[in-house]
């Protein structure tokens, strides 16, 4: 119901996700996913958020009971000297990392809030991550804005910056991301 970060943007299989109505711009999503035949190993998920026409303010807590370590979709690639008979290309592998959970849990917590002032939205975010990957100490912090402009009625230019620090046993391992896009709307 709302945490990124490793293992955490994943979609859970056999979820069970109950929203409130919404009251005054105020709402509420919960989330359970049993174990799913990994024992401890189920997913408690939720937010709370706060709307109204320009502004949106959420708070959100999510628990993995066993960490996960990897997804499927862990994919590197490497690329090697030799050509590929067909394109005449460099030859590049792909390789997948399996799954795995760990026999300790990992949480964490994401603030954010939007705020539109006529044509321009502004975006922040602030998240924090306890024992990523269900190491004692792997805690790891993220924080971040970003500015949506409505240009016309068909075109959005997007623009985000989001910093996160390594986690605190490990080196060098901060990381700074931008991104920018522009969105072309083709229909309602």
């Amino acid at each position: 119901a709302g945490i990124g970060g490793k293992g955490f943007d994943l979609r859970a299989n056999n979820i069970v996700i109950y929203e409130t109505p919404s009251c005054g711009g105020l709402a509420a999503t919960l989330a359970y996913a049993p174990e799913d035949g990994a024992e401890d190993a189920d997913l408690i998920s939720g937010n709370v958020c706060y709307k109204t026409n320009d502004l949106k303010l959420m708070a959100a807590y999510e628990r993995h009971g066993k960490a996960l370590t990897g997804t499927a979709a862990s994919t590197y690639y490497t690329v090697s000297d030799d050509l590929d008979p067909v394109t005449g290309d460099l030859l590049v592998t792909p390789h997948s990392t399996a799954a795995t959970a760990t026999d300790k849990s990992e949480s964490g917590v994401r603030f954010s809030a939007s705020y539109k002032v006529q044509m321009i939205t502004l975006v922040g975010l602030y998240e924090m991550l306890y024992d990523v990957g269900g190491v004692d100490g792997a805690d790891r912090d993220t924080y971040g804005g970003g500015l949506v402009v409505d240009l016309c009625a068909n075109y959005t230019l997007r623009g985000e910056y989001l910093r996160t620090g390594g986690t605190d046993n490990a080196d060098d391992a901060d990381a700074a991301m931008y991104a920018a896009g522009l969105d072309r709307k083709l229909s309602d």
